[in-house]
C-alpha cells in the first residue's frame, strides 16, 4: 500500500514542473500545431497538384474576389505604380500585346492539417518569369469567400508569408 501512494505522489508531483508533459488535448493540439508545415510550404512541396478551375482573364469574365486577387499580385510586383482592380486585370491579361503573356488564376484543393484547403493561385509573366501570389480561399455557409495572401511568386520562385506574432 505504501507503495502505491508513493508512486501516485510523484506521478502527481510532476504536473507543473519544467519538462513534465502535459496529456491534454489542448496541449497536445498546440504542439501538433507548432511543428507542423505552412498551408504555403506543403502546397509548394506538391509537385503535382492539378488545379479543379483555371480563370483566363484575357478571355473570361472575373469575379470581384479574382479582381481583387490579380490586383494584389500586380501591386506586389510592381508596387511603385498603384492600379485600380481593372487596370491590374488589363496588365494581367497582357491585353496590350494581345495576351501573349497573359496570366491566370488556378484553384486547387488539398489535405492540410485535418481538413481540406482551398487555395487561388494568380500568376501572370511580365517578363520571362512568372510572377504573383498565392492565397488561401474560405468559403462560409452563406457561398461568400474571403481570401488571405499567404506567399508570392517572384521571378518563378515560391516565397511563404510568415505570420506576425503579437
Amino acid at each position: 500500500m505504501k507503495s502505491v501512494i508513493l508512486v501516485s505522489v510523484l506521478a502527481f508531483s510532476a504536473c507543473g514542473l519544467p519538462g513534465a508533459k502535459s496529456q491534454s488535448p489542448a496541449s497536445q493540439l498546440k504542439d501538433e500545431t507548432a511543428t507542423s508545415e505552412s498551408l504555403c510550404a506543403a502546397w509548394g512541396r506538391h509537385e503535382n497538384l492539378s488545379a479543379f478551375k483555371i480563370v483566363k482573364p484575357f478571355s473570361e469574365a472575373v469575379s470581384d474576389l479574382e479582381k481583387a486577387m490579380i490586383q494584389v499580385a500586380v501591386m506586389q510586383t510592381d508596387s511603385s505604380t498603384p492600379v485600380t482592380p481593372d487596370q491590374a486585370v488589363d496588365i494581367f491579361a497582357d491585353r496590350d500585346n494581345g495576351g501573349s503573356l497573359a496570366g491566370e488564376v488556378s484553384y486547387f484543393k488539398m489535405r492540410h492539417g485535418r481538413g481540406e484547403k482551398t487555395l487561388a493561385l494568380a500568376t501572370y509573366y511580365p517578363g520571362d518569369n512568372e510572377y504573383g501570389a498565392l492565397f488561401q480561399v474560405w468559403t462560409f455557409e452563406n457561398g461568400t469567400q474571403q481570401v488571405g495572401m499567404i506567399g508570392t511568386i517572384g521571378d518563378s520562385d515560391l516565397y511563404c508569408l510568415t505570420p506576425q506574432s503579437r
